[in-house]
């Protein structure tokens, strides 16, 4: 099992000290600093023999000065994020920047411990970024990065995927086998649809919209409290 090196922000003391007995609790993630704001982190991850050596950034948001999402939108070379807060309005926010997990306030060992667990497959397997799903589409096969796709439709028989581009391939398969096929930031909001949960503008009511094309996405009455836990929003 890979060891994490990891680096935690947070301006509150007792958070941190919670961060830091959580990381002591797990042997394969070693903590490499503890700081109290972004400006001490910024000083770290500028140090060239250092920030090579930084996996995992575990942060708050609302801190003073530079949050915790502008400081991850300023580095060069981002490691793997988790963010920690007390609010649940950053969900989306925090797909944006490519955040491996995302967890609300009180935070329980378990929930950080799947976190963790979540950060270690990733870089046991490779990045997000870095992944491809082959579909067939009638007589070819065809390479789509899942970083492309904006969200999936359900047809039957057969899954229309759409991509950023709007640009779409029609395959045969299943709703459920696409998504054990896709990472964790797609999520299924209604029998006939599969979104990006990166590519989300808005919610409101019961419906998504898409931030790369026009496109507005219902969310099932079986499927919403699912979507809202899954993007750490309270209903």
């Amino acid at each position: 099992m890979r060891n994490i090196n990891c680096v935690i922000i947070d301006d509150e003391p007792f958070a941190r000290e919670l961060i830091e007995m959580y990381v002591e609790k797990i042997p394969f993630v070693n903590l490499l600093s503890s700081c109290s704001s972004v400006m001490e982190a910024t000083l770290l991850v500028n140090d060239r023999t250092s920030s090579k050596n930084i996996d995992l950034i575990i942060s708050d948001i609302d801190m003073p000065g530079v949050s915790g999402m502008e400081f991850i939108r300023c580095l060069e070379r981002k490691p793997k994020v988790i963010f920690i807060t007390a609010h649940s309005k950053y969900a989306v926010e925090g797909f944006e920047v490519n955040a491996s997990d995302y967890i609300v306030k009180p935070v329980s060992f378990e929930r950080f411990f799947k976190s963790i667990l979540k950060v270690q497959e990733s870089l046991s397997t490779g990045s997000v970024d870095d992944q491809t799903l082959f579909v067939k589409d009638g007589h070819k096969i065809y390479k789509i990065d899942v970083m492309d796709i904006a969200y999936l439709e359900g047809m039957r028989d057969y899954i229309k995927i759409v991509k950023k581009d709007e640009s779409s391939i029609v395959t045969h398969s299943t709703m459920k086998k696409m998504l054990d096929e896709l990472p964790d930031m797609f999520i299924r909001v209604h029998k006939s649809f599969i979104v990006n949960a990166k590519n989300i503008s808005t919610i409101y009511g019961n419906m998504v919209e898409l931030k790369s094309i026009k496109f507005k996405v219902p969310i099932g009455k079986q499927f919403k409290e699912d979507v809202l836990q899954k993007l750490n929003i309270n209903a």
